[in-house]
């Protein structure tokens, strides 16, 4: 497990160097440079390195670390869909003709399928995939999925002038940090890290669900695929199109780099009879194949949902997806069930500890729960530990279960929650305002959104820091009157900054 070795040095190095001021040991860099050429030498490095034996604790329990990431199940079809993006790769890696590969379609059609198998080819050939993925909740969040995915690989070593540029997207490889007034020594930052993995390993960049990208992310998506397709970089994308159309940034990327021919579009349509059967046949062998695929449109999610429900004795077709799920949703026990709520309301992949501060619970008492809800094909552990749902739609038919009363009370506990969080760089401010502001928590969204507004002007992310202000400023006006006036004064001087006059001069200083 050397990717996890090297994720957990970095991690170490980046806290001895914030914290104490202080780099790493020869020995342990030494071990560092080992684990990156795979020397044959490893073990004997790991003994002198390793620390003595230690007594054996007191019948005390500690949870498992992060799950190694599973290999994807066998692609079932999509043999066409298979040879477009074996014939994308190999074009990229032979003959130097990278770009981006946008596969589009309904949701549970198997788009995230398909890049899992890209993952899977670039990887089996000893290749680097950098993993990452948009969130409608958090469109308040700049570069949110540029950062999961530089976060998902082993970063080589960079010069340190890139580690301080790259700080606003990964603030733990500097203690330094830049004014991004001008996004282009962060873009060249992401460009040069992407270089250097493209270098040691063909690398891939994988984006799932793109229409949900915030406009930053979507400018440095273009950026980094107009100046590295040439180098034979490969970027995969999914997307729905009909959200794909309400995202006016990302849906001009597309046509841009479409223009310029640094776009391949493959459609992922649904799935035949014969194909749905063998997809089925595993779970429920007597089923009718033809009824589930004409029921399902030929959407493999919605078959194997209904697949399942036979296998039960259920009737597939007495109720739609939303049934189906919740019949699995109530067929946990009752701790695992009281956490479905609070992990649809989180939204996107959650970390241990944060569910327990928001539930006040022991994090260790949740892993039980966590793996009955995995076991029954609730949730998914990824391999950084966190835990999300199997599909959107498995989320979204969770939530909707929820009382609106009780969605309220969730997510401002939710919102006070991430805003008392340590939070240096107010990563979490975005959504901490939006779950306050869910959870008609006036006093909590004003202050989170003062904070996340600050990091978007840090992040030149303006289209979003005028939303949160004036997002913050309507929460404000809620309040006491002695208690606005702090808030209200500070929005209005986000109001000020240079970058949101030039945009509009005129309605911005007369609100100011």
């Amino acid at each position: 497990r050397q990717a996890d070795a090297l994720r957990a040095y970095q991690k170490a190095r980046a806290h001895l160097r914030d914290e104490l001021g202080i780099d790493p040991g020869a020995e342990l860099r030494e071990l560092e440079a080992a684990m990156l050429r795979q020397d044959p030498a490893l073990d004997s490095l790991l003994a002198r390195t390793a620390p003595p034996p230690a007594a054996a604790p007191i019948a005390t329990a500690a949870p498992a670390g992060p799950p190694v990431r599973r290999p994807p199940r066998p692609l079932v079809g999509r043999v066409e869909e298979r040879e477009a993006l074996a014939g994308f790769l190999d074009a990229a890696r032979e003959d130097g003709r990278g770009g981006l590969l946008l596969l589009v379609g309904e949701p549970g059609i198997g788009k995230t399928r398909l890049l899992e198998e890209a993952r899977a080819l670039v990887e089996s050939g000893g290749g680097v995939a950098a993993a990452g993925r948009g969130y409608e909740a958090e469109l308040g969040r700049p570069y949110g999925a540029w950062m999961d995915a530089l976060r998902s690989v082993t970063l080589p070593p960079l010069p340190e002038p890139v580690r301080t540029d790259l700080t606003p997207l990964l603030p733990e490889l500097s203690t330094e940090r830049i004014d991004l007034d001008d996004p282009n020594r962060l873009y060249d930052a992401v460009v040069a890290l992407l270089s250097h993995l493209g270098a040691a390993a063909p690398t891939i960049v994988l984006l799932d669900d793109i229409h949900w990208l915030d406009t930053p992310s979507t400018a440095l998506l273009h950026f980094v695929v107009r100046h590295l397709a040439g180098r034979g970089m490969a970027f995969l994308a999914t997307a729905r199109e009909a959200e794909l159309d309400d995202n006016v940034a990302c849906r001009r990327v597309i046509q841009a780099l479409r223009r310029d021919d640094l776009l391949v579009d493959l459609p992922v349509g649904p799935l035949p009879a014969t194909t749905i059967a063998d997809l089925t046949r595993p779970i429920a062998p007597d089923a009718d194949a033809d009824r589930i695929a004409g029921a399902s449109n030929g959407n493999p999610l919605l078959a194997l949902e209904m697949a399942r429900a036979l296998a039960r004795g259920d009737d597939p077709l007495s109720s739609r997806l939303d049934a189906l799920i919740g019949d699995r949703l109530g067929r946990v026990g009752e701790e695992a069930a009281k956490l479905v709520p609070w992990l649809a309301v989180l939204g996107r992949s959650t970390e241990v500890a944060l569910l327990a501060e928001a539930v006040e619970r022991d994090p260790a008492g949740l892993f039980e729960p966590l793996g009955e809800l995995e076991r029954h094909g609730v949730l998914r552990a990824g391999a950084d530990g966190t835990y999300g749902f199997t599909h959107d739609l498995v989320q979204t038919a969770a939530y909707q279960r929820i009382s609106a009363p009780r969605r309220t009370t969730l997510h401002s506990r939710v919102g006070q929650v991430l805003n008392g969080a340590a939070d240096p760089d107010d990563a979490l401010a975005a959504d901490a305002a939006r779950h306050a502001d869910a959870g008609q928590d006036s006093a909590t969204c004003a202050a989170a959104c003062i904070r996340a507004a600050r990091r978007c002007l840090r992040l030149v992310a303006y289209d979003d820091a005028e939303k949160l202000v004036e997002l913050g400023r309507s929460h404000a006006r809620r309040l006491p009157p002695k208690a606005r006036v702090a808030p209200e004064a500070q929005l209005i001087h986000v109001l000020l900054h240079p970058g949101l006059r030039l945009r509009q001069p005129g309605d911005l200083v007369r609100d100011a």
